[in-house]
């Protein structure tokens, strides 16, 4: 994928829970634009769970559970971040 301009894969989040890590990648295909199969923009041809799979739910509802707490914590760390610089400052 470098090749058609697409940067070096990074790891995004980690789980052993594998439910979580579908409705993760979906999420990430989703947030990217959506599969091209879709209409969509992303480097994905297809979803990563297909709409029709009647597991669908539980993998994305897996992954809001697994990885929403995580989220919610980094952004509480980016906003303690922005007020040291703010407190380092000169008045």
């Amino acid at each position: 994928m470098n090749e058609k301009g697409y940067g070096e894969a990074e790891l995004d989040k980690s789980s052993s829970n594998s439910d979580a890590i579908r409705g993760r990648a979906q999420q990430n295909v989703d947030a990217n634009g959506g599969a091209q199969s879709q209409g969509g923009t992303s480097g994905n041809k297809i979803n990563e769970i297909s709409e029709t799979n009647p597991n669908r739910a539980k993998y994305m509802n897996a992954a809001e559970a697994e990885f929403a707490a995580s989220e919610a914590e980094e952004g509480a760390e980016e906003v303690i971040t922005v007020i040291e610089i703010l407190n380092d400052i000169p008045d």
